[in-house]
């Protein structure tokens, strides 16, 4: 019970209550269950997940790590906790620029969500819109779009307007219209982003900070910099 009320807390980004109880949850785990119990490796995972939404990137991988070692060996490859923490070390890899493993992470974990719970699945959409990221990431840029306009698409039957994924589905699929080229179907794709992580994160979490960027990168390719001001001004390492 802990650990889901920490879970709720982390998803409402309410990230102080969030540690306080996932770490007593954790405690409470490690000192009565056993190893194989499905509850403390529950437990394991979420301390990992706070790490990952507090951007502590090194911490958060080294404990993504430590849970799928321990996924593996007590659930299997194929279990759905295992695929869980795959796609989340994936995409913490990701941004630590370790692209290679991180691509294949996320590739196995899609491949387990067609064959589990189809295209028309958000958690498909998801993956799909990581694995797009990455190969964005590894300037393979026309082909990373792709994907994510597959993700967008599958979003748009599975996922309601306000879905709290919408956000990071635009902001990838902005960043990498940029990548391109394609300035002008971005900026609306990113204002959007903007406004739906202000509204769902505040404007400090580093998602909303790293749209901040891509719009001020956006105005100043276009030779619009003057358009740039508000986005850095929300850009905490310039306030």
């Amino acid at each position: 019970m802990l650990t889901d009320l920490g879970h709720v807390y982390l998803c409402q980004s309410e990230l102080e209550d969030a540690g306080t109880i996932l770490e007593g949850a954790f405690t409470r785990a490690m000192e009565n269950l056993e190893e194989t119990s499905p509850l403390r490796l529950k437990a394991m995972h979420q301390p990992a997940m706070l790490r990952w939404e507090q951007g502590e990137m090194g911490e958060a991988e080294r404990l993504f790590r430590e849970c799928l070692d321990d996924f593996l060996r007590f659930l299997g490859s194929d279990h759905v906790d295992t695929i869980v923490t795959t796609t989340a070390l994936g995409d913490v890899l990701q941004q630590a620029g370790n692209l290679e493993e991180a691509k294949s992470l996320l590739e196995r974990s899609l491949e387990w969500d067609l064959e589990h719970l189809g295209e028309d699945h958000p958690s498909t959409a998801v993956v799909v819109n990581n694995l797009g990221l990455q190969l964005g990431t590894m300037d393979l840029g026309e082909e990373a779009l792709g994907h994510l306009e597959e993700a967008m698409a599958i979003a748009e039957k599975v996922l309601e307007p306000g879905h709290w994924r919408w956000p990071a589905l635009r902001s990838t699929y902005g960043r990498t219209l940029m990548m391109v080229g394609r300035y002008a179907e971005a900026e609306p794709v990113l204002l959007a982003s903007l406004e739906e992580f202000r509204a769902a994160v505040g404007d400090e979490d580093w998602r909303t900070q790293a749209v901040c960027r891509s719009l001020v990168e956006l105005y100043e390719a276009t030779g619009a910099p003057g358009k740039a001001g508000p986005y850095h001004a929300l850009l905490a390492d310039e306030s």
